[in-house]
């Protein structure tokens, strides 16, 4: 399958969106974090988690209190600016006489589309980064292969008290080998528990229970689970460093919660069980980075100390847990992959040319009052309440990035919206894909007769047929993002003469028509 460039463009805006958003919910996350008790480490987990949620979030899904609908007011600045004429507000009615005269500049060269090398070297590097990743976790499931599976003896006998004790019905397996590597458990629906032989062989049973019952409270947990989608969250955003923080503090806050999980059946005492840790930690076992029990030898301080704290456990439906996270979650709401000025993230679109308005739309866009004595129209006429994004000029293309002549001006409300006839005519023209390649999307011309044309481009939907008749103030269609577009909005164009002219001037030629 083979992307366009518009397509590739919105693929990188998206993912610039959901790293700025999910950044600012680390920031919140991490000082929410500082706040809680070492010990509610499932409530940390869970607050984290938010972080790599913002990031897979889909961006059609958005919230009213976004921080893009708040800066939606502010118009995107261009790299090049149109002439200043086409500067004027859409709500004054300007009128034009001198159109016609109106010179067009000259188009200079294409630019490099330096989008696509961007998008090149994302892929790449999402391919590098999963193979990376499958390549380690195979090298774990060749370990266990080459394992032998332990079926009688005291580590046996823990190993099936404990998955009583867990309630775990799902078929466990424990192995030993000879690899001098950390105890780890590897699979989702099977799980094994690998144990290397200098762990269960000539240590005293308290180390044995200790590292079994840590193991199955992984299993427990369905720790796999999270392992698997945090690396694939690595893999998609693997140039944000954020993504590797937050993931390493959740295995960290992983590794706390197994060993509260432990201890809280009481049959291991704290004492016990932390001196099993650094009886461990003195084997000198290889670290498994991304698999591993006791975590990285820098953080086993941490969990010693709160293994060693026999206060009781703190509530975690306590106001301060609960505020806590309810605030991560309301800034993960609101920070929305955000929409930009021209209304980049959308809600789901009617299917173009499907003949059927939204409802809602139309309620949020009632069609304006046209009386006999109604003065020349505005383009707050022809789309209620939208501002002009783009002017009439040269401008830098925002997909391709040339610097192009636009024939008409680009109007939004930031979502999708009702567009009315500002003046009675005749549907000359409904066509989906128009243009180029499709370029424009669904389109309607409109004849106002004395020479005088209307065009309306990107349409999500139409309710008119050509041929058809239209009197002013007939809603004609719903703005929408078909054909090549950054997001919900109405190109707009005016013809004399089939000269296309300025369209901020819409008062004298379509108000006489």
């Amino acid at each position: 399958m083979v992307l366009s460039i518009a397509q590739i463009d919105a693929c990188l805006e998206i993912l610039w969106q959901l790293t700025l958003a999910s950044s600012v919910v680390f920031l919140i996350v991490s000082s929410l974090n500082r706040f809680l008790p070492r010990r509610a480490a499932n409530l940390r987990y869970a607050l984290l988690s938010l972080v790599l949620m913002r990031l897979v979030v889909p961006p059609s899904v958005t919230s009213p209190v976004s921080i893009g609908h708040l800066l939606n007011g502010v118009s995107r600045i261009e790299t090049a600016r149109p002439p200043a004429h086409s500067e004027v507000q859409a709500s004054q009615p300007i009128f034009w006489s001198d159109a016609r005269a109106m010179p067009s500049a000259p188009v200079p060269s294409a630019r490099i589309p330096w989008t696509q090398t961007l998008f090149v070297l994302w892929v790449l590097g999402v391919g590098v980064t999963a193979c990376w990743l499958m390549m380690r976790r195979r090298a774990y499931r060749q370990l266990i292969s080459r394992s032998e599976e332990i079926t009688a003896g005291p580590p046996r006998e823990t190993f099936d008290r404990w998955s009583r004790r867990f309630a775990l019905r799902q078929p466990l397996r424990l192995v030993a080998g000879t690899e001098p590597v950390m105890p780890f458990t590897l699979g989702i629906l099977h799980p094994v528990i690998y144990l290397p032989k200098s762990v269960w062989s000539g240590t005293g049973p308290a180390m044995i229970e200790s590292v079994v019952a840590h193991e199955l409270a992984h299993v427990k947990r369905c720790d796999d689970v999270g392992l698997i989608l945090q690396q694939i969250v690595q893999s998609l955003f693997f140039f944000h460093p954020v993504v590797w923080m937050t993931t390493r503090a959740m295995r960290q806050e992983c590794e706390i919660s197994c060993d509260q999980l432990v201890l809280a059946s009481g049959d291991i005492t704290p004492r016990s069980y932390g001196q099993s840790l650094l009886r461990i930690l003195g084997l000198q076992l290889t670290s498994t980075a991304t698999v591993a029990t006791m975590g990285p030898h820098g953080r086993l301080k941490m969990r010693l100390q709160q293994i060693i704290d026999d206060r009781p456990n703190r509530r975690l439906h306590s106001p301060l847990a609960v505020l806590c996270l309810c605030l991560a979650t309301a800034a993960t709401a609101a920070l929305s992959p955000m929409t930009d000025a021209d209304g980049q993230t959308s809600t789901s679109q009617p299917a173009a040319g499907s003949g059927v308005l939204s409802p809602t739309t139309a309620q949020l866009n009632p069609i304006p009052p046209f009386g006999a004595n109604t003065p020349p129209p505005t383009l707050d006429d022809l789309m209620p309440g939208a501002r002009v994004t783009s002017g009439f000029g040269m401008r830098r293309h925002p997909i391709d990035g040339d610097m192009v002549h636009h024939d008409g001006i680009d109007l939004t409300v930031g979502r999708q919206a009702a567009v009315f006839a500002p003046r009675g005519g005749r549907i000359e023209l409904v066509e989906q894909n128009y243009g180029k390649q499709g370029r424009m999307g669904t389109v309607i011309v409109i004849d106002h007769g004395g020479g005088a044309k209307t065009f309306y481009a990107h349409l999500a939907s139409v309710n008119v047929e050509a041929g058809s008749g239209v009197m002013a103030g007939d809603q004609i269609g719903i703005a929408g993002s078909t054909g090549v577009s950054t997001g919900p909005h109405l190109h707009f164009e005016i013809w004399i003469d089939d000269e296309k002219i300025d369209p901020t001037r819409i008062g004298e030629i379509v108000g006489r028509c």
